[in-house]
């Protein structure tokens, strides 16, 4: 067993992915680039896939209305993303 760091309140609200990363490691077609609000939210996303989303990542990154959808998961709104497989409440 490993001693593991006690979990903060900030680390509710910071992705664990990190989007400055994404933004230099993802390869996008044409040289694209993502913006910095698109990179938080592909970070927040993949750590919803991940199992390590909050209700405090979400609450501060994405509307009442927002829409999630790929080809594996489809998620229309707050209440509609604790229904997917992929989201575990902490």
């Amino acid at each position: 067993m490993t001693n593991k760091e006690p979990v903060t309140t900030s680390d509710l609200y910071t992705p664990t992915n990190s989007p400055s990363d994404l933004q230099s490691t993802l390869k996008t077609p044409n040289g694209q680039t993502l913006s910095d609000r698109q990179a938080k939210h592909l970070a927040i996303v993949l750590d919803l896939f991940q199992a390590k989303g909050t209700m405090a990542k979400m609450n501060d990154n994405f509307t009442e209305d927002a829409v999630y959808e790929d080809l594996f998961a489809s998620c229309k709104n707050r209440d509609e993303i604790g229904e997917c497989p992929i989201y575990r409440s902490t």
